[in-house]
């Protein structure tokens, strides 16, 4: 139980500081990415607004001195600047260019060439070439060139950001790798928080558990005093007793009953509770198993007209201790046969589960469960209906016994059930294996 609550703690705990981690690595690196973006972005868009500037003056006064016309080689084949720009006049003659490095021309004219730039737009572009195998980006904005109102050229301005793009991939990468450190890194605080969180939490289960096992202990020779007081006075045929008290003295008995019931229930549960508290376990013989619970049993099914059968086609042995797994047995029947109306069965079986294991289940035709009470079925004191398991003898006990006998044999309970369709609990079991030296 306390594994199980461990578990979930630290679940929740490296799951909330992953999430503030990471959510904190992400918002930094988007604001790295964004940060790089709109400094290029930028910079593109100061360059365009310069030469257009140059080719403003260049067109209207039709300058010989063009802008780029006469630089040097090194300069138009864009070696030694990550800029560059390509002017036409309004016709869409080429008037003058900084190329762009060779990697990226072809498809530059290409994308000029499809003419669906919008003014003032800036597009980030990245592609491979040869085959996929090397990455280019480059980042292009469009300038009209006007004067006066009239459109007279167009200027396309861009820079070569390949650079910035595998800067930022490798950041990224380093990023996820980050993030798995400290996805690690939570799964340590979380467990250290769990097991810090759990403390106070064992240490008071400690204290209800002797308390339970003390308060139970003590309460059993009262008890047993009060009971044998009543049995007396109903064997003594000198005490004259109205109707009424005759009346009273057995509801006196019937919750006597019911309080030693829960006592010794409480009692089983403090003992399930000892980490120390051992069983010794045997081959046990389920066909066996499940006959001693139909046969004490069987009476109460008669008497309520329920039929009560073992449905099994084969042998089958389980590994684990006799007298624990016929109590969950009859918990299982009890309560099976309680809630199944008069006239319809419950069946006893056994087949093969996974990983040599064996399912021994008890099966009804009662009135089922909704979903949220297979989820809480098994919590100590929990009861479905508590008017009728208080008038039926119920304590929210017995299932909460089972679970903790089951576990306590290695095995697990399960439930499955449907309102109007009845229930199947479900006990699974390691198979009892015979060794290579028979024992």
């Amino acid at each position: 139980m306390f594994e199980e609550n461990r578990q979930t703690l630290v679940k929740d705990y490296t799951i909330m500081l992953a999430a503030i981690l990471t959510g904190v690595m992400v918002l930094l690196y988007i604001f790295l990415a964004g940060s790089v973006y709109f400094q290029q972005k930028e910079l593109v868009q100061v360059f365009a607004y310069e030469e257009s500037e140059e080719w403003h003056s260049a067109i209207k006064y039709r300058m010989t001195n063009i802008p780029g016309v006469n630089e040097d080689e090194d300069d138009k084949t864009g070696e030694k600047d990550d800029l560059f720009y390509y002017a036409y006049d309004v016709t869409g003659k080429r008037l003058g260019i900084n190329n762009a490095p060779a990697s990226l021309v072809e498809h530059i004219d290409r994308a000029i060439a499809g003419q669906d730039f919008v003014d003032g737009e800036v597009r980030l572009q990245v592609f491979f070439r040869q085959g996929y195998s090397t990455p280019a980006a480059y980042m292009m904005t469009k300038k009209e060139i006007v004067d006066g109102g009239v459109k007279i050229g167009e200027l396309y301005a861009g820079k070569d950001v390949l650079p910035f793009v595998l800067f930022l991939f490798k950041t990224g990468l380093f990023f996820a790798f980050l993030a798995g450190g400290l996805l690690l890194l939570s799964l340590y605080i979380g467990r250290r928080m769990a097991d810090k969180a759990m403390v106070p939490i064992q240490q008071g289960f400690e204290r209800q558990k002797d308390f339970a096992a003390n308060a139970s202990h003590e309460l059993r020779t009262p008890l047993s005093v009060i009971t044998a007081a009543v049995e007396t006075i109903e064997r003594n045929k000198n005490n004259v007793l109205t109707e009424f008290s005759q009346s009273v003295l057995t509801d006196l008995k019937e919750e006597i009953r019911y309080m030693s019931k829960i006592t010794e229930d409480l009692l089983t549960l403090a003992r399930l509770d000892k980490d120390n508290w051992l069983v010794e376990k045997d081959r046990v013989d389920v066909r066996s198993l499940l006959q001693r619970a139909v046969q004490i049993f069987q009476p109460v099914a008669q008497e309520k007209s329920i039929a009560l059968e073992i449905l099994l086609k084969s042998e089958f042995a389980v590994w684990g201790n006799e007298n624990q797994l016929l109590q969950v047995v009859r918990i299982l029947t009890d309560n099976a046969i309680k809630y199944t109306e008069p006239g319809k069965r419950v069946s006893l079986t056994a087949v093969m589960a996974a990983d040599n294991r064996i399912r021994i289940c008890v099966e009804d035709t009662g009135c089922g469960l909704e979903p949220a009470a297979c989820r809480q079925i098994f919590e100590r004191f929990y009861r479905v209906d508590k008017a009728r398991s208080r008038s039926s003898g119920g304590t929210g006990l017995g299932l909460a016994i089972a679970r903790e006998l089951v576990q306590a044999n290695n095995g697990t309970i399960e439930v499955e059930s449907a309102l109007g369709r009845g229930s199947r609990f479900s006990i699974i079991l390691p198979q009892y294996i015979v060794s290579e030296s028979g024992n």
